[in-house]
């Protein structure tokens, strides 16, 4: 799954130092560490519909809800291994203002998978923004990832 990636979050400074898990919840906590965990958790079942609806209004506009979840519900089908398999973590928010840049990693079988995902807060609610990639894909009429 394209969207999805991580493992571990960053070590902080400090004499005490979190353990891994609070960490991540510090993470988590954040607007876009949320959103990202709930794209997470909504991916997993296949509830595709919920993570269009978080996606910002230009990537709304440019894929339908049904293509996307088409899209993304085939992507998954031909998955090697299930997505539930795969643990999926926030490493890093870098938050500027109404913008953040998320970092995820996934743990593959083939290694970790890392992957940068924009956020941007627009009408108090943090919305997702696809990468160039997928954009790129859904432009041209193409399933990011389905060949």
């Amino acid at each position: 799954m394209l969207i999805l990636v991580a493992l571990l979050a960053v070590g902080c400074g400090g004499e005490d130092k979190p353990s891994v898990q609070e960490r991540r919840q510090r993470l988590e906590a954040t607007g876009p560490g949320r959103l990202m965990r709930d794209l997470v958790r909504d991916a997993i079942p296949g509830r595709y519909g919920s993570l269009w609806e978080r996606l910002d209004p230009a990537g709304q506009r440019l894929v339908g809800r049904d293509r996307f979840s088409d899209c993304l519900r085939r992507g998954a089908a031909g998955a090697a291994i299930p997505l539930s398999e795969i643990p999926v973590t926030v490493v890093q928010v870098r938050e500027r203002r109404q913008e953040a840049a998320v970092v995820l990693r996934a743990a593959t079988p083939v290694g970790p998978v890392t992957r940068t995902i924009e956020a941007a807060e627009i009408d108090g609610r943090w919305r997702w923004r696809l990468p160039r990639d997928l954009a790129s894909a859904f432009a041209d009429g193409r399933c990011p990832g389905v060949p």
